[in-house]
């Protein structure tokens, strides 16, 4: 299982991500997963019709099962990540973890992406600002190009960019071509949620896939576990403070974040958004396994 908070010892990101993969590999191994493990391997279920030349025969000797090898023509998805990156996705203050959480899977995935040449490009927002976006490539010097930017917030680091321009979720989406792939990490604490939605209502009309995954730190800001003493919440977005006692209003706050997620859910059904509840304390496998779920309906 890859636990973010075993993640954390890496200030590489690249290595993080093969070291990630490889244990991942690995579990699905061990797991009763293998048509995933195939898949993964751009390996796809062999159909009537096709060529018995492109057959893996070591893997029918081995497993029974006839699947066909993929060549790079045939892998020619395009993924674009769009990745919150604002103050509040900077919490719990000190470790960032909903912002590693999410700077780690898309690591992860952008180094599987390249090694199945499928083009990618990373978008980073900030409130209303894209504050950097890459190329759409799968090329290697991409890839190193990404994790170069990554690590600098990886390891709490401003970003060197020069972009910092005001954008919409309607502007993003212009440029993705049809059938294209949309992950969009994010705690969606959003200021403009009506562009949001009627954004992603845009992209299904294009026929994309899209994963949302909706990541928060379940224990603080799901459930308030906190002692029952006074504490100083602070907003991280406008630095507001006020002054509560979690025991007292635990139960009216609880009620209304679960009102928030359930609105979000019912909303990413509404449209054939795939929604992903990214816990921090979860397992990245199960964010990973729902990505390739999404990515196989495009095949």
């Amino acid at each position: 299982m890859l636990f973010l908070k075993d993640l954390l010892v890496f200030n590489q990101l690249s290595m993080l991500a093969q070291k990630a993969m490889e244990g991942f590999i690995s579990g699905l191994h061990k797991s009763p997963l293998r048509g995933f493990s195939v898949e993964f391997a751009e390996h796809r279920s062999y159909n009537p019709g096709d060529s018995i030349r492109n057959l893996d025969w070591k893997l029918l000797a081995k497993t029974e099962k006839k699947y066909i090898k993929q060549t790079i023509e045939e892998t020619n998805l395009r993924c674009f990540f769009w990745l919150d990156v604002s103050k509040s996705m900077k919490y719990p203050e000190g470790e960032e973890l909903k912002l590693k959480y999410s700077l780690a899977l898309g690591s992860i995935l952008a180094q599987a992406l390249a090694k199945q040449r499928d083009a990618f490009q990373f978008s980073l927002l900030d409130e209303q600002k894209l504050i950097w976006q890459s190329d759409l490539k799968s090329t290697k010097g991409h890839l190193s190009n990404l994790f170069s930017k990554l690590e600098q917030l990886w390891n709490s680091k401003d970003l060197e960019s020069d972009w910092n321009q005001d954008f919409t979720y309607a502007n993003l989406a212009s440029s993705i071509p049809r059938r294209s792939m949309v992950v969009i990490c994010t705690d969606m604490i959003i200021e403009n949620e009506s562009d949001f939605w009627e954004t992603l209502k845009y992209l299904k009309f294009l026929k994309c896939e899209i994963l949302l995954i909706h990541i928060q730190h379940n224990n603080h800001e799901q459930m308030l576990d906190l002692e029952g003493i006074p504490y100083e919440f602070v907003d991280l977005e406008n630095q507001s403070r006020i002054k509560l006692n979690p025991n007292e209003i635990r139960e009216a706050y609880r009620t209304a974040q679960v009102k928030f997620t359930e609105s979000v859910k019912q909303n990413s059904q509404q449209l054939g958004v795939s929604y992903f509840e990214g816990d921090v304390s979860f397992p990245l496998d199960f964010a990973i396994m729902q990505f390739y779920k999404e990515r196989n309906k495009l095949k």
